[in-house]
């Protein structure tokens, strides 16, 4: 708690000193901070439930040397950042890179924002800027990794995330994006494997199936979902996946074993004429060609033809 490290009146005026104009944003719900993603950990790992006293950032807050603003800059950012509040991170991580170019943890939140918003390339740039400085920062490959996942360079990507990994190799998050490059590379085992370490060996199987589904690999497919449910017989998404992928096998085989139809001549209508109670028919001669009974012209029909002999 504050008491511990300063008086709260002392932590106020610093903060305000450093960060005037400020405001704190208020205290969401527990199931609203369950269900964002945090950018601190930008790429999926649950984000930090602070206590209603948000006694951790205080703390972190209260720790550092009151005469570097810029700690406390920077601490403010990481805080903002984890809250939600993005434009109040990245106007202090921008404020901090102003004065010190070099704090790769600035690097790092502005291309995390950058990130957020959609913009991969300027993203990428702030990341490959980090990896200059330190080229064996987790936090900067496993957002390089994540650029070129965003733009399908999966074997770039997996390489990035497989750096990442072995930095931080308790990081769940970054196991997880790593196993879905690794699909998309076509290492299934080694995709497996990270699921499995991220979310379990049934899900790893389920996870690895909605992939190749979304390539179109149904065959693949269909037998991770077999494994998954053998696994665990309880799922019932993957069953209802299994369902719908034999229903479209099935569909894809009978139009395989159909064929296109085939293609039928095309016979001009030949007219007939009863000629009486015994049965016998006359076959007249199609329009266009001339009886070889009379010469001149016939009338079949509105249209004209004449015989060989009028020729």
């Amino acid at each position: 708690m504050l008491s511990k490290h300063w008086p709260t009146p002392i932590l106020l005026v610093t903060l305000l000193m450093g960060f005037g104009g400020c405001a704190f944003p208020g205290r969401k719900s527990a199931q609203n901070q369950s269900n964002e993603r945090s950018l601190w950990n930008p790429f999926g790992s649950p984000k930090a439930n602070y206590t209603p006293d948000q006694q951790t950032a205080e703390e972190e807050l209260s720790a550092q040397d009151p005469k570097d603003p810029l700690a406390l800059k920077l601490t403010y950012a990481r805080w903002m950042e984890e809250s939600g509040n993005l434009p109040e991170a990245q106007r202090h991580y921008s404020e901090v890179l102003k004065a010190q170019p070099k704090n790769i943890d600035a690097i790092l939140g502005v291309a995390r924002h950058e990130f957020s918003r959609g913009r991969i390339d300027q993203a990428e740039q702030g990341f490959r800027r980090a990896l200059k400085i330190d080229d064996s920062s987790a936090n900067a490959l496993s957002g390089l990794g994540q650029c070129n996942a965003s733009q399908k360079k999966w074997a770039e990507a997996a390489d990035s995330l497989t750096k990442a990994s072995q930095g931080l190799p308790e990081d769940k998050a970054i196991r997880h994006q790593l196993a879905i490059a690794l699909v998309h590379t076509g290492d299934l085992a080694a995709a497996h494997l990270h699921f499995t370490q991220s979310v379990g060996a049934a899900a790893a199987h389920y996870n690895i199936a909605l992939i190749l589904k979304d390539d179109g690999r149904l065959q693949a497919a269909e037998a991770q979902l077999e494994l998954a449910l053998r696994k665990d017989p309880k799922m019932k998404d993957a069953e209802l996946w299994l369902t719908e992928i034999r229903k479209s096998q099935n569909a894809t085989d009978q139009a395989k074993l159909q064929g296109p139809s085939i293609i039928e001549p095309r016979v001009t209508q030949t007219a007939y004429r009863d000629l009486g109670p015994m049965g016998t028919v006359e076959i007249e001669r199609a329009v266009g060609v001339a009886s070889p009974r009379k010469s001149g012209v016939q009338i079949r029909g509105g249209h004209s033809a004449r015989s060989s002999e009028d020729r």
